[in-house]
């Protein structure tokens, strides 16, 4: 299989599924049609006209050999969370975990056929995931060993290799193993995931074995400790990576921890894609401004160190920004109060001008930080940044902002597809975000709305999901109905009544999805009984849900919206 391209994906003769599409994604193309043999050609007859004697073993090789990749996929990306419960799902990393590979063990098992095609077939082989668990692998260090007698045959057609161990401990000898199986595939693997797979002790020994994966084009490492930091300048050696996700262990707080250099001299100077997470960063200015082929940078739950927006300020190439629940990233006074005055804060969004080319912002604060407010009160600023297509705003203490002023910057950001004002405590929908035509995903969570505005907005074509979860609607708005393509809508954990006909939801023709969510405060009106609600669950073909008030909820229903479905 050959290296990942610009793009970072990989090719091959067989197509792994993925779940979903992305930006860059592990893609195997197919192979190119053959034409049928005679012997094929009857047999597809014989298998149409006599359907009851087909079997396995009529099948050609190339096509059972489709089915069994099939089997094993599909090549997925899996969300996970730190150990304060923050989530993390990246969407700029190709996808490493193949939901089934443990099957690749049950399949020769079937028949000699099966047993000679899956010793002989690189591509089954080509993306591994060792996940102990899923493979039944007892934690002793022999059973590890067995594995890998396994793995080493085909060990030169591994391209993408992810390696978990949940229950991974200081055990010498099973880290060795480990640590040993990596180095007979340095000049094979193309993409590495590991995580959390070794104990952090190892880390110093574990980056070093690292620098020799000359071909890497990703890798992604979680669980590490000081020394994985000390030792990182191996990584230098890595001159065709260009994804790398870092991520520390549970204790990064201590203060003895080492701080990450973000710089050229310290990580690889061809990177695109760069996610921290977990750990201490100190960015200067002068040394941020050579990553010359950065386009995409994650900060997630990390401490970091310099003046932030003058060090990102100077990646000029950097199209997505995602920065979420870190701190200090704009410092304090040495008195630990934070200058607020509109000057300064305006003077930060001018140096983010000089991003003319990002695409996305994300800046997070949902569960710990204070990136957001250190930015000020006035995010009117935000108008400078006239290519974006994405913007997400969410700071964590709503006091802290005031809301006149957070849509006043969006009106000339008239790319914006996707969109995201939460928790700022804003009481009405500020007109600007009403006025973006292109809009296709609005989320207004977490603020004091209790009405939308009574006027057709300019994204009333294009606009498909809607998130107002987390205010004050009494009823489902009717306004919902100006957005004629709407398919989704999420009102979680408002205080709705449903006193009014909502007949209109009927009329939503694209309209698939009304998620009310857990403890959405709905009031109970158990008119009918259990029974009663559960028919009507089953025949609208609803989720199964509790009992309240349905004279209202059922008559928008009207049983001819039979494709909508409620989500509690």
């Amino acid at each position: 299989m050959e290296a990942m391209g610009e793009t970072g994906s990989h090719h091959s003769s067989l197509n792994f599924p993925v779940e979903e599409p992305h930006p860059v994604a592990v893609s195997l193309p197919a192979t190119p049609r053959r034409v049928r043999s005679p012997a094929e050609s009857q047999m597809r007859v014989k298998m149409e006209r006599e359907p009851s004697d087909f079997c396995w073993g009529d099948l050609h090789e190339d096509h059972l050999l489709r089915i069994m990749v099939c089997v094993l996929g599909p090549l997925v990306k899996k969300e996970h969370f730190l150990s304060n419960g923050i989530i993390i799902k990246h969407h700029h990393l190709e996808p490493t975990f193949l939901n089934n590979f443990a099957d690749l063990a049950v399949l020769p098992q079937v028949c000699r056929r099966w047993r000679d095609i899956v010793k002989r077939s690189p591509p089954l082989w080509n993306c591994v995931n060792i996940d102990p668990t899923a493979l039944g692998v007892p934690s002793e260090s022999r059973s590890w060993q067995k594995l890998f007698q396994w793995l080493g045959p085909h060990s030169q057609n591994f391209r993408v290799l992810r390696m978990s161990d949940a229950e991974a401990c200081r055990d010498p000898t099973r880290d060795q193993l480990k640590l040993g199986a990596l180095c007979t595939l340095a000049h094979s693997v193309r993409v590495l995931h590991l995580d959390r797979c070794f104990h952090p002790s190892v880390g110093g020994h574990l980056v070093n074995v690292l620098g020799e994966f000359r071909n890497l084009t990703q890798l992604q490492v979680a669980n590490i400790n000081p020394d994985f930091i000390a030792k990182i300048k191996c990584l230098r050696r890595l001159s065709e990576l260009k994804i790398l996700e870092i991520q520390g262990s549970e204790d990064y707080w201590d203060r003895s921890w080492p701080m990450l250099s973000l710089s050229p001299n310290v990580l690889p100077s061809k990177l695109e894609t760069l996610s921290l997470s977990n750990i201490k960063v100190l960015a200067q200015p002068s040394e941020t401004m050579k990553f010359r082929y950065l386009s995409t940078l994650e900060v997630i739950y990390t401490l970091w160190y310099g003046d932030f927006v003058k060090a990102i300020t100077r990646i000029t190439g950097l199209k997505h920004l995602s920065v979420r629940d870190c701190d200090r990233a704009i410092d304090d006074d040495d008195d630990g109060s934070v200058d607020n005055e509109i000057p300064g804060e305006r003077e930060h969004w001018r140096e983010f001008q000089k991003l003319d080319q990002l695409e996305s912002l994300d800046l997070t604060n949902l569960y710990c930080g204070n990136f957001t407010e250190r930015l000020g009160k006035d995010l009117s600023g935000v108008s400078h940044l006239t290519a974006l297509t994405s913007l997400k705003l969410c700071p964590e203490d709503i006091a802290s902002l005031t809301p006149c002023v957070v849509g006043e910057g969006l009106s000339v950001l008239t790319q914006l597809r996707e969109l995201h004002l939460v928790n700022f405590g804003m009481r009405d929908v500020p007109k600007e975000v009403y006025r973006l035509p292109l809009l296709e995903e609005l989320s207004l969570a977490g603020n004091n709305l209790s009405r939308l505005p009574s006027e057709v907005p300019a994204s009333s074509k294009t606009l498909k999901s809607i998130r107002l979860d987390i205010n004050c609607f009494d009823e489902i708005p009717m306004e919902l109905m100006y957005w004629e393509n709407l398919t989704k809508v999420s009102l979680a954990r408002n205080p709705l009544k449903f006193s009014k006909s909502l007949d209109f939801l009927a009329d939503m023709r694209s309209l698939e999805d009304v998620i009310l969510g857990q403890g959405h405060g709905v009031e109970v009106f158990p008119t009918g009984g259990t029974p009663l609600v559960e028919r009507l669950c089953r025949d609208l073909k609803l989720e199964t849900i509790s009992a309240f008030h349905w004279g209202g909820l059922c008559t928008a229903i009207k049983l001819k919206k039979r494709t909508l479905r409620l989500l509690m």
